[in-house]
C-alpha cells in the first residue's frame, strides 16, 4: 500500500455484524501514478473478497477478474506503456 496515499485509503464505519476494519478506496484518477490509477478497481476487490467468508464468493468471480485484468491491460497499452512493463505489472 505504500504507492497510495492516505488520501485514497481511508478507513470507514464497519456495517454492523461485520469485523474487522473496512476501507475504502477513492475513484480512479485520484493516483499520481497512472498504473495504480489503472489497478484502483482490482485492489478495490480484493480488499472486498478479504472480509468475504469462501462460501460468499460469486461463482462469477475468476472471469470477472479476468476481465478487469485485461481491461487494465489494455488502458495502460492505451497510455503507451511497453508490453513488458505491462506483464511485470500484471
Amino acid at each position: 500500500m505504500s504507492d497510495m496515499s492516505e488520501a485514497s485509503v481511508f478507513p470507514v464505519e464497519p456495517e454492523s455484524g461485520t469485523p474487522g476494519r473496512q476501507y475504502r478506496l477513492a475513484l480512479r484518477g485520484n493516483s499520481l501514478n497512472p498504473m495504480i490509477d489503472a489497478a484502483t478497481p482490482l485492489l478495490g476487490m480484493v480488499m472486498r473478497l478479504s472480509t468475504m467468508n469462501s462460501q460468499a464468493m460469486p461463482e462469477h468471480l475468476f472471469t470477472q477478474v479476468v476481465t478487469d485484468v485485461q481491461a487494465v491491460e489494455q488502458l495502460l497499452q492505451e497510455q503507451g506503456y511497453e508490453p513488458g512493463v505491462i506483464v511485470s505489472f500484471r
